[in-house]
């Protein structure tokens, strides 16, 4: 019996390394022992959106009557993907300095029914804490779940000396937050700027008397949670549907992008050569002999970088070596039949670019991870004085840069891509 059982588990060690072997052939991998699953499971649906609604007294006015602020919350609540897809909701106000979260319910119908002044009147009204809510909607986002902030962005420095050094370190506060958070888990912020009627008493951040206005103002939607969800169901198409939508920005860890480029013959000018097996290589180049001028097009696609697609046709975002600049960026779809099938991807863009100088040597074209210049144009630093503007939030922009320096301190990469061409006489 001894001699039989040595027998079959010999014969079953030489069926397992077999067919081990050939499994390894077939995948294209070795091993030489037990490997650690490091894959990370990505979620396909939300299952979850938490709501935290700003309802302190300075937001009041947003939501005198069916405004436009009014419209926007209840879409929201009632996004047709997510209620097709049995995502469960849950609506919360929140204000005061702990924060203070109350806790409106799971339904559209309740959210609707609070959306007023007598139903916003709620928890610790006559403060606010930005910076808590920030931590509090953070904390409910990750894995398959969101969250959603709904504030005025007006942070509430309280009477400082001098109020504009307290917003500022307000702002390394959050910048701690967002880092210690993203530490955790990689998430994505969504930052969506509205515009809606408001009628009620505006509030100075810099401090001074209290306006009673009835006009235009600003407010804002930050959504938090998983990349690829944010992504998938809050486009830039949705968002900007949406009434009084009037600009976004979206900040993510930047990661190794599979992000494919090739020349094309897109807006040339002058002559080059290039190689099948060096496809990022261009030989026997000479400018145009009228307009002595260099210039070429790289065919790219920008499908995994999750932002706005005016974000990539904007040649201020981009950056390259100092003998060319990138002159325009145009969609891929305006190449011809033969270069865009030439081409072993589907080309979402193309860069072009022209020499400056002596055209030979290496070529770096950078995409940026650049600070959105509208939140400079929404930004004032003193809102204490009459009267009160319709575009301007006061210290929105130390808030913001605060978030983008959490997410360019955990980023593996200074630029969101780059694309290297060596250029040759």
């Amino acid at each position: 019996m001894k001699k039989k059982t040595f027998i079959s588990l010999n014969l079953a060690l030489i069926l397992f390394l077999t067919f081990g072997c050939t499994n390894r052939e077939r995948t294209g991998r070795q091993s030489s022992g037990p490997q650690e699953q490091t894959t990370e499971v990505q979620p396909e649906t939300i299952s979850k959106v938490t709501f935290y609604i700003e309802n302190s007294e300075s937001t009041f006015g947003y939501v005198s009557s069916n405004t436009e602020y009014v419209a926007v919350l209840t879409e929201l609540a009632q996004k047709t993907d997510l209620v097709k897809s049995n995502t469960a909701f849950d609506f919360n106000f929140i204000n005061g300095m702990g924060p203070q979260v109350t806790h409106i319910g799971n339904s559209a119908d309740m959210l609707k029914e609070r959306l007023n002044p007598d139903g916003f009147r709620t928890g610790q009204i006559t403060h606010s804490n930005l910076n808590g809510m920030f931590e509090q909607a953070l904390a409910s986002a990750g894995g398959d779940s969101i969250s959603i902030l709904i504030s005025d962005g007006i942070y509430d420095v309280g009477k400082q000396p001098q109020p504009l050094n307290a917003l500022i370190n307000e702002g390394r506060s959050l910048r701690t937050r967002f880092i210690q958070r993203l530490m955790k888990e990689n998430l994505q912020t969504l930052l969506v700027q509205f515009s809606s009627q408001f009628k009620g008493d505006y509030f100075p951040g810099m401090g001074g008397v209290i306006r009673g206005i009835d006009q235009q103002r600003p407010y804002y939607i930050w959504i938090f949670g998983n990349s690829d969800l944010l992504t998938s169901n809050f486009s830039e198409q949705y968002l900007r549907g949406l009434e009084g939508y009037e600009n976004m920005a979206r900040f993510f860890v930047i990661s190794d992008f599979d992000i494919p480029y090739e020349v094309v013959a897109h807006n040339t000018s002058g002559m080059y050569k290039t190689d099948r097996r060096r496809k990022h290589v261009l030989t026997d180049i000479s400018p145009d002999r009228n307009t002595k001028t260099f210039q070429f097009s790289i065919a790219t696609n920008f499908k995994e970088v999750p932002y706005p697609a005016s974000y990539f046709t904007d040649a201020g975002n981009y950056t390259s070596s100092p003998n060319y600049h990138v002159t325009e960026v145009s969609e891929g779809k305006v190449l011809s039949g033969l270069l865009y099938d030439a081409l072993p991807f589907e080309p979402s863009h193309l860069i072009t670019v022209k020499a400056a100088g002596n055209p030979a040597g290496e070529l770096q074209v950078n995409l940026q991870y650049s600070f959105p210049g509208w939140i400079e144009e929404s930004t004032t630093e003193d809102d204490s004085s009459a009267p009160v503007d319709t575009a301007s939030t006061f210290g929105l922009k130390h808030l913001t840069r605060a978030i983008r320096e959490a997410y360019t301190d955990i980023s593996e990469k200074e630029n969101i891509a780059s694309f290297t061409i060596t250029i040759q006489n």
